[in-house]
């Protein structure tokens, strides 16, 4: 039988591509530093991609006989990007988008492996700090978050900085966090209902400037924070400054350790504090500051039954927190510094009966961080959750707003729908 011309040319040319192939593969196998790999070169740097989407409403007796609605808020259309750099790094990426245009909630890398037991994390991140800040507010077992962040740091404490962490290498599980960070801030897209015609002089001045509120301060258009007192008074202390020294930023610790009771009981300890020396400076005493520091206790026990762990568990805890914060006062033309100190704590309890079904109760109390030493706030109330799948849930909650000084007692039901498509978590929560 004759062979055509063409089969030898093309059996080299086969030979040579699987030669070339196979010391490819071999080569790419055999690299020191990525180890073996299966995959074409850049295939495990594809970045994971999520997006939640989390809408509430509500309804509340503010305005007295009448209930009322502040609508629909989508506090939440958030895209989360995050890959490996390569074997030692991690960049993680989420966005937030709102009909006010979009945001960036957090932008960091995270090296997880570095020699001593050592992980750093650097960029905008929430802070780790307590037991509730590190959870985003959809990802909460509740509607809303709460206000004891929004109180002490003006939501949850978002800033921009660096946190090296340590596993202490003993047999139990402890870790110590340090931390340095721009500033203290915090950032919130919860709101509390309050009278018609009740806000104060400071948010009237806010809206005519195209401010936004977060909590106990406003965003301006071009990024920077502005405190109430600044914009009813011209000569209040303020929170910008351009060249900054090491006493201009915030430093912060956290330990944090746990312990099991057998197979289904365990417990989670933190204890954090940050500290600005200079949080805010005094336009009327050139040199002069201000500091700042808020600290804080968690505690948190878990039943997670190994059996049903899926379908059944319990947490509950109590997380403390107290704010000390130095103000400028002038009276009679005399300027003085006034220290303040102020506490609150959050507590829970939540109960997962059936893969469908969460059941929950909250309360909490503090002393606003503004005002006089008789100013206090309560909230508590009770939520259920239908958990359609994994993916998506419903949640209603009931509150009961206390707020001794400014309003009368507040009824408030809240509805939630959440849902999540692709690849989203905020780290190490349970």
């Amino acid at each position: 039988m004759r062979i055509p011309s063409t089969y030898p040319v093309l059996a080299v040319c086969l030979a040579l591509s699987m030669l070339l192939t196979s010391g490819h593969v071999a080569a790419i196998s055999d690299d020191p530093i990525l180890g073996p790999i299966d995959r074409a070169i850049g295939a495990w740097q594809n970045p994971n991609l999520g997006f939640a989407f989390d809408m509430v409403t509500d309804i509340s007796d503010v305005e007295g006989d009448e209930w009322t609605s502040f609508g629909f808020n989508i506090r939440s259309a958030e895209l989360d990007v995050n890959a490996n750099i390569d074997p030692f790094g991690e960049l993680h990426g989420n966005f937030n988008f709102s009909e006010d245009g979009a945001a960036l909630h957090e932008g960091y890398f995270l090296l997880p492996a570095l020699p001593g037991n050592l992980k750093l994390k650097g960029g905008k991140m929430l802070a780790n700090f307590g037991r509730w800040n590190q959870f985003h507010t959809h990802a909460m077992p509740f509607v809303s978050e709460p206000r004891i962040y929004m109180e002490y740091f003006g939501g949850h404490f978002s800033p921009t900085g660096a946190e090296l962490s340590w596993l202490v290498p003993i047999p139990h599980y402890l870790e110590l966090t340090f931390s340095m960070y721009e500033k203290i801030e915090g950032h919130t897209h919860d709101e509390d209902p309050v009278p018609e015609g009740y806000e104060s002089g400071a948010d009237r001045i806010a809206a005519e400037l195209g401010y936004s509120r977060h909590g106990n301060h406003y965003h301006t258009p071009d990024g920077r924070i502005v405190w109430p007192e600044e914009l009813v008074d011209d000569n209040a202390p303020t929170t910008g400054k351009s060249n900054r020294g090491a006493e201009d930023f915030a430093y912060a610790m956290r330990a944090a350790t746990g312990f099991e009771f057998g197979l289904n009981w365990s417990l989670d300890l933190g204890a954090s504090i940050v500290h600005q020396p200079s949080f805010k400076y005094s336009r009327r005493i050139d040199g002069e500051d201000y500091a700042k520091t808020v600290y804080g206790f968690d505690a948190t026990f878990f039943w997670h039954p190994l059996t049903r762990n899926r379908g059944r568990n319990l947490d509950f805890g109590v997380e403390f927190l107290g704010n000390i914060e130095e103000f400028e006062t002038v009276a009679d033309d005399v300027i003085y510094k006034e220290e303040r100190g102020r506490e609150g704590l959050f507590a829970h309890i939540h109960y997962q009966h059936s893969p469908t079904w969460h059941y929950g109760l909250f309360g909490e109390f503090f002393e606003n961080s503004q005002f006089s030493d008789d100013f206090e706030k309560e909230r508590y109330g009770a939520f259920v959750t239908y958990q359609l799948t994994h993916f998506q849930f419903i949640r209603l909650e009931y509150s009961r707003y206390d707020h001794s000084n400014t309003l009368d007692p507040v009824n408030r039901v809240m509805l939630q729908y959440d849902a999540v498509i692709g690849h989203h978590t905020h780290g190490r929560k349970r």
